[in-house]
This record gives structure tokens, sequence and C-alpha cells, in this order.
């Protein structure tokens, strides 16, 4: 029983700091931009925000900008859910960043993909499929990134550097999903039978490293028609974006990044958190770890290289007058 207490107390107090975190540091540390001294070249990177998690998208952004030390095209993509406040407040804060607001987008989806109703269904229906479709829309280049609000960025992603060293690779790379669970919206079994061959497992889309030319719009409407009248309820409907880009997977060339980059937060994980570039969180209680764990160690991270110790970080920071 003592035992019991003692995890219940150190639940609450973890619940408590994190709401503390949300409420205090967060809005503090997510009006910070790091601008880096060098170009980050013809790679454009992405998030998808909604009026539960703009902040965290900021400080995700802001994560991999500080520990890339590149100046990138950034294009922060919202679901419609934002207040004008808001807006406002993005674009104060992060004025270089464009922000593109879903009425926009919408009236260039519509144009772009008329000739493919499926796609825009689903996207009218799931706010997670503008992370599929819009990006490769926007993006300006050839090869773009996508960071979900709940992915940070601890250490410099070699990886990632290499990829965009390499403008003609073609490839494609994602992160492994949590602890062997395949969050698609049909099984691997059903999905062999529906793609025609083998999709690749383990794929977790909340980072992505992409080239256009492997984005079918053409493919997607095909196996979008093929399950029309599926009913998908739940976590499935809302899986429908990962598992559209799990037969992008599959189709290039690239795979999965290497552990360093985790998904997830469980035991297992938290032996490896010494070692890791990036961690998505996404599991049990995963809201109270983005914060206590992610928003405070970034905030760690930005004292160390200068910030509110009146040093300059390797990236330049600008922060915006109260």
């Amino acid at each position: 029983m003592a035992g019991a207490n003692t995890s219940y107390a150190r639940t609450v107090l973890k619940h408590c700091i994190a709401s503390a975190i949300r409420m205090g540091l967060l809005p503090l540390i997510s009006r910070i931009t790091f601008r880096g001294r060098e170009d980050g070249g013809a790679i454009s990177v992405h998030t998808l925000v909604h009026a539960g998690n703009w902040r965290l998208g900021l400080l995700a952004l802001s994560s991999f900008i500080l520990q890339t030390g590149r100046r990138w095209k950034v294009f922060i993509h919202e679901d419609g859910s934002l207040a004008d406040r808001v807006r406002r407040i993005i674009r104060r804060d992060h004025p270089e960043w464009i922000l593109v607001t879903r009425t926009d987008a919408d009236a260039r989806v519509h144009s772009a993909l008329k000739q493919y109703p499926c796609l825009l269904e689903r996207r009218a229906e799931n706010n997670l499929m503008v992370k599929f479709v819009d990006p490769c829309l926007f993006a300006p280049y050839e090869r773009y990134l996508f960071i979900d609000p709940d992915v940070f960025f601890f250490a410099p992603p070699v990886e990632l550097m290499k990829w965009i060293a390499d403008e003609e690779s073609g490839e494609c790379w994602f992160m492994k999903e949590y602890e062997e669970v395949y969050a698609y919206s049909f099984s691997l079994e059903q999905l062999h039978a529906l793609n025609g061959a083998e999709v690749k497992a383990g794929v977790n889309t909340g980072l992505c490293l992409l080239d256009k030319q492997a984005i079918s719009f053409e493919q997607s409407e095909q196996f979008l028609e093929k399950i029309r009248g599926v009913d998908l309820v739940g976590k499935a409907a809302w899986y429908i974006e990962q598992t559209l880009l799990a037969i992008v997977a599959t189709r290039s060339p690239g795979g999965l990044l290497p552990e360093t980059y985790i998904t997830g937060y469980d035991a297992g994980v938290r032996e490896k958190r010494k070692h890791r570039v990036a961690c998505h969180y996404v599991g049990p209680t995963k809201n109270d770890r983005l914060y206590y764990d992610g928003v405070l160690r970034l905030a760690g991270i930005f004292t160390k290289k200068g910030w509110l110790c009146g040093r300059m970080p390797i990236a330049d920071r600008v922060v915006t007058p109260g």
C-alpha cells in the first residue's frame, strides 16, 4: 500500500510540475527565435498546429533550428482552429516564418487536387491529412522536412544533415514507431492486399524527411478509392495519414531513422535519454512527460547555449519584447 501511495504521489507531483511548465515556462520560451548563421539551402521545414499545441509547435521548430545552426524556410500550417489573436502572436514573434491559414490552404489545395475527390474528402474529414497533402503543395523546393509539435531536438541531427547535403538521393526517412506498435488504419496483412505489395512496418510520421517525387497523389487517390466504403472508426480513422506515408516509405529509398530518434518514453527509452537526438512524445502520460521532460530540458539547453546567461548561442537569438 505504501508503494502504491508513493507512486500515486509521484504521478500527482509530475502532473503539477507539468502544468506549471505549460502555463509559465512554455509561453516564455516559445517566443524565442533562433536564427542560424548559415543558409539551410533548398529545404523547407513544416509543422501542423492547432489551438491546443501551437506553442509546442513553435518550440519544436526552434529546437531544430538551434541544433542545426541553419536558417530554414519555415512553414506553420494550422488546422483552422487558431484564433486571430494567436495568429497575430505567431506572426509578431516569428516574422520570418510563414503561417499558412486553413482558409488560404483550402483554396490552394482544392484547386490543385480537384481531380482527386477521395483525397479532398479525407482531408476535409481528418485534420491530420493536412500533414500529408499541404506541405507537398506549399514546399518551394523538391525536398522538405515535417516535424510534429511534440517532437523536440536535443542534439545536432547528423543523419538529417547528411540527407540534406545529398540532394540527389531521392530518399525518404521516418521515425520508428513506438514499441513495435504499427499505428496504421489497417493491419499489415490487409495493407498488403490493398497496396499490392508489403507495406513497411514501424513507420512513425512525427518526423519525416520527404522528397516530392515520392509523393504520388494519384496512387494515394487509388488507395483511398479502394477503402471509400470502409467505415474507419476510432484511431484507425486518424491513422490514415500515417498509413499513406507508410506506403510512400515502402515505394521509395530510405527507411527508418536510428534509435537515437526516439518515439515513446517508456522505461526502455528512459535508458537511452542521454544519447537521444530527438524525441517524439507519444504513449501513456504523454502530455505530462512532454512538459516535465521535453520543455524543461529544452529550457536547460537554451540556457546552456546562452539564453538567460548574457551569452549568444551558436545561432543568434531574437527575443521579442513583452
